[in-house]
């Protein structure tokens, strides 16, 4: 995952960035499965979670929102309601305590796991598989490496309940470029808003220099 990372803001080969952290992201999936976590049921809840989050503390306007956005935030208003009918102060809850509480009684359902994965890991698949069938295609613009890096060190600190420099430095990028302003603090702030402080086109260059001077004795551990 580091080295996925390190060549994303190295701007090595889009492919090659992708396939590394599919590898990464597989890799921990396996250990996460072992370890008997639905990942699934984890990282859709804590979605819906920090939507709530977010839609209670005024970050979320619906009325700017399109068509797609709006079923997400209607699901997310729905789960809140059942989550509340079993515990009125839960949305209060630290994610961690939140997801004890929550995370196995929230189950959700299989179809609707089979079509993410599907889709999730077609990238993947493609690059994997693509000698068998040479008439297939998959198009530059349907990767998404930077979610797919988001996805696998969110996953890595639930495993190892710390992440390295490198996964905290693309974390506030990907806060960035989702525009995802919720529930930050500390350095995650600090990071965040350095990196959106500079245009666009100069952001990976920002988090070069930041990977190159991390501070010292560094932890992320909650």
């Amino acid at each position: 995952m580091i080295a996925a990372i390190r060549m994303y803001f190295d701007e090595y080969d889009k492919l090659a960035v992708h396939t590394v952290a599919a590898a990464a992201n597989n890799l921990l999936l396996d250990i996460a499965k072992s370890r008997g976590m639905d990942v699934f049921d984890y990282g859709f809840i804590a979605g819906l979670y920090y939507t709530v989050i977010d839609m209670k503390d005024g970050r979320i306007n619906y009325e700017q929102l399109g068509s797609e956005e709006r079923e997400i935030v209607d699901f997310a208003l729905e789960f809140s309601e059942a989550v509340e009918k079993v515990q009125k102060d839960a949305f209060d809850l630290d994610i961690n305590k939140f997801l004890e509480i929550f995370g196995t009684i929230l189950k959700i359902e299989r179809s609707i796991k089979t079509e993410f994965w599907k889709k999730w890991k077609r990238a993947a698949n493609f690059l994997k598989h693509a000698d068998r069938d040479l008439s297939s295609a998959f198009q530059e613009k349907e990767l998404d490496s930077e979610r797919l890096i988001f996805m696998s060190l969110a996953l890595y600190r639930e495993i190892i309940k710390d992440i390295p420099w490198e996964c905290f430095v693309f974390g506030a990028y990907y806060n960035v470029i989702s525009k995802y302003d919720g529930n930050l603090e500390g350095l995650n702030r600090e990071i965040t808003n350095l990196v959106a402080q500079v245009m666009p086109e100069h952001r990976l260059e920002i988090c070069r220099k930041l990977l190159a001077s991390p501070p010292e004795s560094f932890s992320c551990s909650p």
